[in-house]
């Protein structure tokens, strides 16, 4: 399993645009071939819309030296988003790169931190177990997939955030109905059924 470190390395920033990785360095911490990415792309291009896999411009592939650029018109590097990494590893549906995806959110935290963003882009990431995050990440990404369906006139809302999710599943746990979390997270209530739909409210005595 690579180290938050290993990945934190591979992350790439170029002048006005967010961090990105390259699928190729993807492809060798989720354990696949460059190729399938390329194909899991094409195959669900609705799951990943352009602020989450682009291809980088020649000028941009040549910035700083960080990749080659292709000779005789092969494609230019195509490369993923925190958020296109993830929605990736959903496509991927195996659980080396569930697991791996955990990591790769954390190396995006890291390197916000290290850059002393505001703290409240910088928020702690929330502790939980293994199984449950993998839970939490295949719920973000449903609602992701949701969001980023083509709607005809209504523009989609903002994506929730890892923090959002888990605050929603813990609220359905303590009782809260769907409604009452919405109005608490400021999110409709189908969105928040469709996150914690498969929470069971705890039981309290006394």
């Amino acid at each position: 399993m690579p180290t938050i470190e290993e990945i934190q390395s591979k992350i790439i920033t170029i002048p006005d645009r967010p961090p990105i990785m390259k699928a190729r360095d993807l492809a060798e911490f989720y354990e696949v071939r460059t190729e399938q990415i390329g194909q899991a792309v094409l195959r669900n291009s609705n799951r990943f819309p352009a602020d989450f896999a682009f291809r980088l411009t020649r000028q941009e592939a040549t910035s700083q030296n960080v990749m080659s650029v292709p000779q005789g018109g092969g494609h230019l590097p195509l490369v993923f988003t925190e958020a296109g990494a993830m929605a990736l590893s959903g496509v991927l549906k195996t659980r080396r790169a569930a697991e791996v995806s955990v990591l790769v959110h954390r190396a995006f935290v890291a390197l916000a931190r290290s850059r002393a963003v505001p703290a409240q882009a910088a928020e702690s990431t929330i502790e939980v177990p293994l199984s449950e995050y993998i839970g939490l990440l295949k719920a973000r990404i449903g609602v992701l997939e949701a969001q980023t369906a083509p709607r005809p006139r209504r523009p989609a809302p903002l994506p929730l955030t890892v923090e959002e999710v888990a605050l929603i599943r813990r609220l359905r746990r303590e009782g809260l109905t769907y409604s009452a979390i919405g109005r608490q997270v400021g999110r409709s209530g189908s969105t928040v059924s469709m996150v914690a739909r498969d929470v069971t409210p705890e039981v309290r005595h006394g």
